[in-house]
């Protein structure tokens, strides 16, 4: 009997071998390190017989595995090999210094699905997991299907005047998914900043190029200007769906390719509202005149702070709207900030 189960164990362990992706064998050797983590297809575990692979930046498979599923969790516990130094002439896997990147295997469609971003974090530790390098708490999600075509693609002109912004974007308060995109553009409407996103520990980060005008082409207006402001958009990937941030950024300025001081932050959180949003009922309803003074407060709905794409109003006691403005979303507090404007002196009739 137990000659009958060691050879079944034998006969099964090889068919799961054999229905790996073609090219998926790393070259085992003395240099390498366990890469550890969960891994998600669409925010759901990945599934059994589905494999985890690492590709260094020469695209070979540096290594692969069968996920480990434990409790309804897909754990990838994988050693990533190094260049094999017995073999000078031929490069089987990482060098110091080297990216690699994280595939899935979903056995169930057949599909080979990319994390969206590289990791170079890789280092000779002979065999034992690497610090800073994956951990058994740290989710990889990784989006299934065929995403569409970013929009965003081919209208940036990066130039040398430019400044990062950071932060963290939200959808109807949940963090954006893989594959989506910010971007940013200036008040002529040209795309000043594009990039997908960062996902790390299930956090949405946007670090963001912002360029300035390219001054080499004085006639083609391609980025923003000193004094001019940018609007902030999202664009979300599952549901092919741009959204555009309540407020605009007056803050930009060309700190040569370094984040801008005062202008986004990594633990700032930037909500953008979901689906497509009702008309604001006070659109047009505002005369605005000399007269006027500003409203300042904070605005709650049942004790929770009001959320992005909501507005602030004021009427007089005869039903005039005499101010309007979108709610301010700063640290999750939302903020009134309204002009409240008085009877227009020239139009003493009205």
């Amino acid at each position: 009997m137990s000659k009958l189960l060691h050879f079944l164990s034998i006969f099964f362990l090889t068919t799961v071998l054999l229905s790996q992706p073609d090219g998926w064998s790393a070259t085992p050797n003395p240099s390498s390190g366990v890469f550890i983590g969960q891994a998600t297809i669409n925010g759901t575990p990945a599934g059994e017989g589905d494999w985890s692979a690492a590709f260094d930046e020469d695209g070979n498979c540096a290594g692969a595995v069968v996920l480990i599923i434990n409790a309804g969790t897909a754990y990838i516990n994988m050693p990533i090999y190094g260049d094999d130094s017995t073999t000078p002439d031929v490069d089987e896997g990482m060098n110091a210094g080297e990216s690699f990147i994280l595939k899935i295997w979903d056995s169930s469609t057949g599909d080979i699905l990319e994390y969206p971003t590289s990791f170079d974090c890789w280092y000779n530790n002979s065999g034992a997991p690497m610090d800073g390098c994956g951990n058994y708490t740290e989710v990889y999600n990784f989006q299934g299907g065929v995403l569409p075509d970013n929009p965003f693609e081919g209208l940036v002109n990066p130039n040398p005047s430019s400044g990062y912004f950071i932060g963290q974007a939200t959808i109807d308060g949940t963090p954006a998914g893989v594959g989506d995109w910010s971007a940013a553009f200036d008040e002529d409407g040209n795309c000043a900043g594009a990039a997908v996103l960062i996902i790390n520990a299930g956090i949405a980060y946007i670090n963001m190029p912002i360029y300035g005008d390219d001054t080499t082409t004085p006639d083609v207006d391609e980025g923003m200007n000193a004094g001019e402001s940018f609007t902030l958009k999202l664009w979300d990937s599952s549901e092919d769906a741009i959204m555009i941030y309540s407020t605009e950024f007056d803050c930009w300025y060309n700190n040569s390719g370094a984040p801008m001081d005062g202008c986004g932050n990594y633990t700032e959180v930037y909500d953008f509202p979901g689906g497509v949003l009702p008309d604001n009922p006070f659109e047009g309803l505002v005369t605005p005149t000399p007269s006027s003074g500003t409203f300042y407060g904070q605005a709650t709905i049942d004790g929770t702070p009001a959320g992005a794409g909501d507005w602030s109003a004021a009427f007089d006691e005869d039903g005039n709207c005499a101010g309007a403005t979108a709610v301010t979303i700063q640290e999750g507090i939302a903020y009134i900030n309204m002009p409240i404007y008085g009877d227009d002196n020239t139009t003493p009739d009205v």
